[in-house]
């Protein structure tokens, strides 16, 4: 039997040995064992720097998986020891100055531990080689809403606390200290502003060196970057002003660092990093300002299979916008050549992926994604794809595929763009572009004749309408074969009604219960057979007819109550009653109704004539001032100073809870505190609000009325009796006093205080029989795209 190491010293040379640490330095990797290596001899500076650890796996990469080790004498002290769990972590918090990833491994002889982030990593007791813990970080799926969670805080710290006001710019600074990340920047907590900023922009100068002499247009980034004004106070003589803004600096170069661990995981599968800071960012856009539609990263997907693309062809996007085609297209081209350490990887970064993009500041998002994944980035143009000069570059590319999302508006040269790029490739090449609906329809028709006398529209595919969340905008993709006539052939079209994806509430689209990979897979293979049987939308279509998908006609089909409805309208017209008053009506009395049913082809409100008041002779009086611990007036606070956001704005409104918006808090003294009642003092209207919110407290003031061990159902039995109590005879003003003194019945228990079993047991039996109601008034309702919580 072999002999099991025991002493500290023995222990470490054996995890060396497993963990293939070696003794000497490669161009790869530092590895070692030892009790003399200082974190400082190893590269790192600042606090701690002077720690010993046991054993170092630092990669040339700081995009890869660094492993700091912690060994003991078996027996010595206990393996889940918080000392020695203390101690890696020491090593780990150095390290991590520079590595977005870091590993803490403790071992015994006999156990093992490790640790990421000062959290538990699930290893077995057996020591294994590093390559076991390095996949085993790597292999972790991706926390999307992680990334979202981050990116919140970023954005809403970017925009208060460093004031820039400009969407892009917030993101290309989140974008560029990415980069930096990637490429080695020393950013941690304790920085100012001075060396911050400028560390960022040392790493970006460093990441397109190498590549500038190719692509001078690259400075860009590094120029965009620089033009980026923050507001901060850098005032030395306020030292509590001077620690704050280093907090803050800490606090976002915490987050940007935990995104970029989460990016580098290979379970990444090209998904469009800006992408997913636009769909967070994009929610604080006010809605004066235009902006850029990212393709939704799906889409991308589905359309580098729908035009067949392979790992050898060279893929053109000439209106790249933050490169989200390029991106996906080099993650599968890779992956289907091998993986990322093949030689053919390297060829497809270098000479198989193109990209073009006019607007400067996008163009620097679009440098900063292919740098954030560390290629492609010398084959980005900063051009015009409606000139001949961008023609000739695109011709010099010698791109077989193009994928592309062109802007849609006129004023951009949508279709000007199109025929460049069909006219600039070679014949044969499939191009596929996503346009509105009906874009090539209302194009000039001399225009389309001249693309269709030289280039064939082979498919449209109609996509979801509600694809791009929140632009109301219906698309299609539009896919052509350069350079071939499309004399008489006719086009193949499709309609893809549902991608299965739903509205997650603040954070766009997403495919939460996973119905896209298998509606990929079907509508694929079933466009590429002209066999759409499943959902029967398939159609061919001559040019001459139309140039889009065409919607059915419906039957013409009529029943009783068509008739019957004009019958009532032109009686009701004939006696002088307004009609939006009776539909006004009907739909009170379906809120208000006692009970909902429904059977196979009908619903039936019943709706009871006015009821006699309850007899509520036992119930006794108390004043509401007597009753809460508290009321006083919300803080005043106007809407137009605020950002969109996803705190409730409670107002004196009687609707919606109270709720008439949703916005960004500025700090943490705008919030007022859930778990109370509010009370609007126009009409005296009562809510329970459970979660924190903003407040606009208008007139004599929203008021708010607290009591410990207040609940929900508690609340809504208190908000019903506040409600008719204060109920405005417009001769009363609503003042905070008046509020105070006014007298509500409670039912009471045998001594005489307020009987809160109950008023629960009663509110619980209401909601559940409203809620049955719903189920059944929702079928009267149309269609909506459902909303749930990520």
């Amino acid at each position: 039997m072999a002999h099991r190491p025991t002493t500290e010293d023995e222990v470490r040379d054996y995890a060396g040995r497993v963990l293939e640490l070696g003794t000497s330095n490669s161009k790869d990797a530092i590895a070692g064992v030892g009790q003399i290596t200082t974190l400082k001899s190893l590269g790192f500076n600042g606090e701690g720097a002077s720690l010993k650890p046991d054993g170092w796996y630092l990669p040339s990469d700081r995009g890869l998986v660094a492993i700091m080790l912690e060994t003991k004498a078996r027996n010595s002290k206990p393996i889940d020891s918080p000392d020695l769990k203390e101690q890696v972590e020491r090593y780990c918090d150095v390290v991590r100055t520079r590595y977005d990833l870091v590993i803490g491994i403790v071992y015994d002889g006999e156990r093992t531990r490790a640790y990421v982030n000062g959290r538990p990593l699930d290893v077995p007791d057996e020591l294994q080689s590093k390559d076991y813990y390095i996949d085993k970080l790597m292999d972790q799926p991706i926390d999307k809403e992680r990334i979202y969670a981050l990116t919140m805080r970023i954005n809403n710290s970017l925009h208060g606390d460093f004031g820039i006001k400009n969407l892009y710019h917030r993101m290309i600074f989140t974008a560029c200290a990415l980069v930096a990340r990637r490429y080695d920047a020393v950013l941690v907590r304790g920085m100012d502003y001075a060396d911050f900023h400028t560390g960022i922009l040392n790493a970006l100068n460093k990441a397109i060196r190498s590549d500038r002499e190719q692509n001078a247009k690259l400075q860009l980034l590094s120029d965009v970057y620089s033009e980026i004004k923050m507001n901060v106070s850098t005032d030395d003589d306020d030292p509590r002003a001077v620690e704050r803004l280093k907090d803050l600096i800490g606090d976002f170069i915490d987050w940007v660092t935990e995104i970029s661990g989460l990016i580098n995981s290979s379970a990444w599968d090209g998904e469009d990093v800006m992408a997913i800071f636009f769909n967070e960012f994009n929610r604080y856009k006010k809605k004066t300002e235009s902006g850029q539609v990212f393709t939704p990263d799906h889409i991308t997907g589905f359309m580098y299979r729908l035009l067949d693309v392979n790992k050898d062809d060279r893929v053109l996007d000439a209106c790249a916008g933050s490169g989200s085609f390029l991106v996906k297209s080099m993650s599968n081209m890779i992956r289907e050549a091998g993986g990322v350490k093949t030689r053919k990887a390297k060829k497809i970064k270098q000479e198989q992926l193109y990209g073009m993009e006019f607007d400067r500041e996008i163009f620097a998002l679009a440098c900063a994604n292919m740098l954030i994944h560390k290629d492609g980035k010398t084959n980005l143009a900063h051009m015009d794809a409606r000139t001949d000069s961008a023609g000739d570059w695109m011709k010099a590319t010698g791109a077989t595929k193009v994928l592309m999302n062109p802007p849609y508006e006129n004023k951009f040269g949508c279709m000007k763009i199109v025929e460049n790029v069909l006219n600039s490739v070679d014949r044969g090449v499939l191009c596929g572009f996503i346009l509105p609906d009906k874009k090539l329809e209302k194009t000039s028709k001399g225009q389309m004749k001249r693309i269709l006398r030289n280039h064939r529209l082979q498919k449209v595919v109609k996509l979801p309408e509600n694809l791009f969340f929140g632009v109301g905008i219906t698309t299609s993709i539009f896919i052509f074969e350069a350079g071939v006539p499309q004399d008489d052939k006719k086009f193949y079209t499709v309609n893809i009604e549902e991608d299965g994806l739903i509205t997650v509430k603040n954070k766009g689209r997403h495919d939460v219960h996973k119905k896209w990979p298998d509606l990929e897979n079907y509508w694929v293979d079933a466009i590429e057979r002209h066999d759409e049987s499943r959902f029967g939308t398939g159609q061919w279509h001559s040019t001459d007819e139309c140039l889009s998908w065409q919607a059915p006609e419906k039957p013409f089909e009529i029943t009783e109550e068509d008739f019957a409805r004009v019958a009532l309208e032109y009686r009701m017209f004939q006696r002088g009653i307004d009609g939006a008053v009776v539909r006004e009506s009907m739909g009170n009395l379906a809120t208000r109704a006692s009970r909902i049913t429904a059977s196979e082809n009908s619903v039936c409100l019943e709706v009871h004539l006015p009821q006699k008041p309850l007899d509520i002779s036992a119930w006794k009086e108390f004043s509401i001032e007597d009753l809460f611990d508290s009321i006083s007036r919300a803080t005043r606070r106007t809407i137009n100073t605020y950002q969109p956001g996803v705190t409730p704005y409670v107002t004196n409104s009687a609707f919606n809870n109270g709720v008439s918006d949703f916005l960004m808090p500025k700090s943490e003294t705008d919030i007022e505190k859930g778990n109370c009642i509010s009370v609007n003092t126009v009409d005296g209207s009562a809510f329970w609000q459970e979660e924190d919110f903003l407040a606009n407290s208008s007139g004599n003031g929203l008021l708010l009325l607290r009591k410990r061990g207040l609940t929900v159902l508690r609340a809504l039995f208190l908000c019903a009796a506040i409600k008719k109590s204060l109920d405005p005879s417009f001769t009363v003003m609503l003042t905070l006093d008046v509020v105070k003194r006014a007298i509500i019945k409670l039912p009471v228990d045998g001594v005489g205080a307020p009987d809160w079993e109950y008023m629960e047991s009663t509110m619980e039996t209401l909601l559940m029989q409203k809620a049955a109601d719903l189920d059944v008034l929702e079928r009267l309702l149309p269609p909506a795209e459902v909303v749930e919580p990520f």
